[in-house]
């Protein structure tokens, strides 16, 4: 299985803040080559499946995504924000992240705010076939302070270790998936086959999930 990672959005038409919100950047367009889950570029397809099999695979999602939608609960005046599914995301994208690079792909997730990949050290972690990053390797790789403003921007998904004044977070999805792990800043690098240096940004403000658990792999 490859690395999958929270990706927010892809193409940046006015400003960085619509793919990592917790960065300023001067307006411009940003472009990635989308793979679909049931190209054969993608890392869940499978050869063996037929289309008939893909397409019934894709209608089940769909019926999950319209059920957490339309979930009572998630209707309730309580219920501020709509749930979060991680159902393996339909579209992935190409990146490096961290200083040298580690290339991983992202799922394409228009619902979360904040991206997040798997960290070293792992103590509870879903299979990837590229190596786990490690930000301890990566010459970039920065912690944010509990009182930094892109930490309380995460309101109720912050945490905070006291200890060593770490900003951390906690997210939780509607299928019982969930990922907690340091919050800190990293160079990514958005690549496609026609220029693959063309959107490298630095001081992206991501999540290192040292405790995954779920359907990430699904």
């Amino acid at each position: 299985m490859a690395a999958l990672i929270s990706l927010l959005a892809i193409c940046i038409t006015a400003t960085l803040q619509f793919v990592f919100p917790f960065v300023e950047s001067n307006n411009g367009c940003v472009t990635a080559d989308l793979i679909h889950r049931d190209s054969p570029l993608s890392p869940l397809y499978s050869p063996s499946e037929t289309n008939s099999e893909r397409f019934h695979k894709a209608y089940l999602r769909s019926i999950s995504r319209l059920n957490n939608h339309f979930n009572p609960k998630a209707a309730s005046p309580e219920a501020l924000q709509a749930p979060m599914v991680s159902s393996g995301g339909e579209y992935f994208v190409n990146i490096s992240i961290g200083t040298p690079r580690v290339e991983l792909i992202g799922i394409a997730d228009t619902a979360s705010d904040l991206t997040w990949i798997q960290c070293k050290p792992c103590y509870k972690c879903y299979k990837q076939n590229p190596p786990i990053f490690d930000p301890k390797e990566s010459s970039t790789s920065k912690n944010i302070t509990c009182q930094s403003e892109s930490c309380l921007r995460l309101e109720k998904d912050r945490r905070c270790d006291t200890s060593r004044n770490t900003c951390q977070f906690y997210y939780s999805y509607a299928d019982g998936s969930y990922t907690t792990g340091n919050v800190g800043t990293e160079v990514f690098v958005i690549s496609s086959k026609t220029n693959p240096d063309q959107g490298t940004f630095p001081n992206i403000v991501y999540g290192c999930g040292n405790n995954n658990t779920g359907t990430f792999d699904e």
